[in-house]
Parts: structure tokens; sequence; C-alpha cells
């Protein structure tokens, strides 16, 4: 299926929008400890991004031809710079919140190890509280 250039990125940046919003729905769901709607917020993405792939395959074989192309352009790169940019934050708060919650059942391995050896000293499980 062909089509110009102007037609292919204005689809891209169709594209791009519904992925930078549905970034937003992951930070939510990676915030709220959404397991399903991180599940569906990634499966989303993987369709968009693989409709994005393929309207970069149609592309990469036309010119942009005048100055409606290149203001599209113009449109198009801020919107991958933030489409990236969210990814990469999200990455880091997912990587943060996995990192937490591998603490976590650590100190609480740790208690659990230590109280099945009978021991008397108590592990702190919370910074707020003593067990």
């Amino acid at each position: 299926m062909e089509g110009t250039f102007e037609t292919i990125l204005r689809e891209e940046i169709a594209l791009l929008e519904e992925l930078i919003a549905s970034l937003r729905q992951e930070r939510q769901a990676i915030v709220s400890f959404s397991l399903e709607g991180l599940t569906k917020v990634n499966e989303e993405r993987q369709e968009i991004l693989r409709r994005l792939h393929l309207l970069e395959e149609r592309r990469r074989g036309l010119e942009p031809r005048g100055p409606e192309d290149r203001n599209l352009l113009d449109r198009l790169r801020p919107l991958v710079s933030e489409a990236l940019s969210r990814m990469e934050r999200n990455r880091d708060l997912l990587s943060f919140c996995i990192g937490h919650v591998e603490r976590s059942i650590e100190r609480i391995l740790t208690f659990l190890r230590r109280e099945g050896a009978g021991e008397k000293d108590r592990l702190s499980l919370f910074v707020s509280r003593e067990v």
C-alpha cells in the first residue's frame, strides 16, 4: 500500500500522539502498581510501534516534496523526542519500583529466616515500625 510522503507523515504523527498518550497511561499504571494496567498498555504500545514501523518502511523510499512535508517532519521530530523521553522516565520509574519491592521482600525474608532460626534480635521491616 503506497501513499504520499505527506499522508504517511500525518499517520505517523497521529500514531506518535497515541503512543505518548499510552506512555502517560503506563506511568499511571506504574505508580498505582497496576499489573493489569501495565499489561494492557504494553499490548497497546506494541501494536502502535508495529504500525509506526510499517509506516516508516513505507516512507523510507520517499522524499519530502515541499514545505508542507518539511513542516510535518518538524512536527514529527519533537514527538519522537517526547516519546523517547517518556519511555526512559517510565523505565526508570519501573526500575525504582522493582528495586523497592525487591528490597522489601529481602527484608521480610531476612526477618523470617531469623525467626525460623530462633534469633532474639528483631529486624526492622518498616522504617516506622519495629517487629
